[in-house]
C-alpha cells in the first residue's frame, strides 16, 4: 500500500502575546549571536520566517521575562565554552530551557 502525505498551507495562528514573544525571541537571538551568524544560519527572509514558524510552537509558550532568563543561561553557556552556542541553534536553546525545568523541578 502506498502511503500519501499531504502538507497544508495554513500556517499557525498566534494571539498578539504570543507573536510579541516570537518576536522577541528572535531579537534576543540576533543580539546574542550577531548578524553575521544569523546570517549564515537564516541566509534569508524566508529561512527566517519558515524558522519563526517551526519553533513559534514552542516559543510562543514563555513570555518575555522566561526568554530573558533563557538567553542568560545561553550567555552562561557560551561564556563556559559549551560548542552547541557557537551558532543560533533554537533546538539547543529550547533544549536548555526544558533541562533547566528538570533541574527546578528535581529540587523542589
Amino acid at each position: 500500500m502506498r502511503q500519501v502525505s499531504t502538507t497544508t498551507t495554513k500556517q499557525p495562528t498566534f494571539s498578539d502575546r504570543q507573536k510579541d514573544s516570537i518576536a522577541y525571541f528572535f531579537l534576543r537571538l540576533q543580539n546574542t549571536f550577531g548578524i553575521s551568524k544569523m546570517l549564515a544560519v537564516y541566509p534569508d527572509e524566508k529561512s527566517l520566517s519558515l524558522a519563526r514558524r517551526e519553533y513559534g510552537k514552542f516559543i510562543c509558550k514563555m513570555n518575555r521575562q522566561e526568554i530573558n532568563s533563557l538567553f542568560d543561561l545561553v550567555h552562561d553557556q557560551r561564556q563556559m565554552g559549551v560548542d552547541n552556542f557557537l551558532f543560533p541553534d533554537i533546538d539547543a536553546i529550547i533544549g536548555l530551557q526544558k533541562q533547566s525545568r528538570k533541574v527546578v523541578s528535581y529540587h523542589q
